[in-house]
């Protein structure tokens, strides 16, 4: 019998290339399966960054530029689908024209699966199960719900331990049968956590992230988990962000330093009698994070995982 095939289109990162533009038109028009712009895993970007690691896309320049000096310089596209060989070709093409050197090559199916497999394994939590889009129509996880998420961020897909620490506080709060109508995802990356709650909840998100690329790869995933649902959500790079409404559920994933600078902005998010989830945190961090922020709320639970932790506030 013969092995299904896919093929990966691959070419060299430069400042000339508009990266966003050419995701867009590999996915809209030649129908790729995913793309890898950063080939680090979060436990490689923990052990570079040490005490500045990180979740939820909230980067930097110096952070991001310590992270791209250890990052391949190749932005690789997959197409694994029925047609993958003449749309891949296709693509190339397209790149070749645009004056754009690109590389095509062809792949065993198993190759593929091993080679997402060491970053990319479906996650079960609970009622949820995350899925790489290549997986989304598997009945892998059962009756859970699906989280369908293109990681090609490389950050925010379930697998660091942050990510699941609040994901599992989300779901504390659906138990105790709360009922929060509006989320604020400040520091979205992919938008995992906010498109969590809309799975949850059912009520609006917005998504705030500093980094103009995970903003789009986040609107990739909410298309990609609500296809036929007309988008409640609003997106924002954080410089064009300014805070407009309260919210019953803010999610703030990120640094240590970041929550401290941004204090004001996460500390007037939240409704009075409404939850804070903050996350990205080192264990030894509790302390300068509850010192900080424990005066406007109470904290009501905490988790941790290794060296990583999130507490859950409710605002006073």
């Amino acid at each position: 019998m013969t092995s299904k095939k896919y093929y990966i289109v691959t070419l060299d990162q430069n400042e000339s290339l508009d990266i966003q533009k050419i995701i867009n038109v590999s996915q809209e028009e030649f129908k790729s399966d995913g793309y890898e712009e950063f080939s680090l895993n979060e436990e490689q970007v923990d052990e570079i960054l040490g005490e500045d690691a990180f979740c939820g896309g909230d980067l930097t320049e110096e952070l991001m530029e310590r992270l791209e000096t250890k990052a391949s310089k190749k932005l690789k596209f997959y197409f694994s689908s029925s047609e993958s060989k003449p749309h891949a070709q296709a693509f190339r093409e397209y790149l070749i024209k645009s004056h754009y050197s690109a590389e095509l090559s062809e792949h065993e199916e198993e190759d593929w699966n091993e080679s997402w497999k060491q970053h990319y394994e479906p996650i079960l939590l609970d009622s949820f199960v995350v899925l790489p889009v290549w997986d989304k129509d598997s009945e892998i996880g059962g009756d859970r719900e699906k989280i369908i998420i293109n990681p090609g961020m490389g950050f925010g897909t379930g697998t660091h331990e942050t990510t699941r620490q609040c994901m599992l506080s989300l779901l504390e709060l659906k138990g105790g049968n709360e009922n929060l109508l509006n989320c604020l995802d400040f520091g979205s990356g992919s938008g995992i956590l906010g498109i969590s709650y809309q799975k949850t909840f059912l009520g609006p998100v917005d998504f705030v992230d500093i980094d103009e690329r995970a903003i789009e790869n986040n609107k990739n995933n909410s298309e990609l988990n609500f296809p036929n649902k007309d988008d409640q959500s609003n997106y924002f790079v954080r410089k064009d962000f300014t805070l407009k409404n309260e919210y019953d559920l803010v999610f703030a994933n990120i640094l240590e330093p970041v929550l401290l600078e941004e204090y004001e902005t996460i500390s007037e998010s939240v409704k009075q009698g409404r939850y804070l989830i903050i996350s990205g945190i080192l264990n030894e961090q509790k302390n300068t994070i509850m010192n900080k922020y424990e005066p406007a709320f109470k904290l009501v639970s905490e988790k941790s995982e290794g060296e990583w932790m999130a507490l859950t506030f409710k605002k006073i």
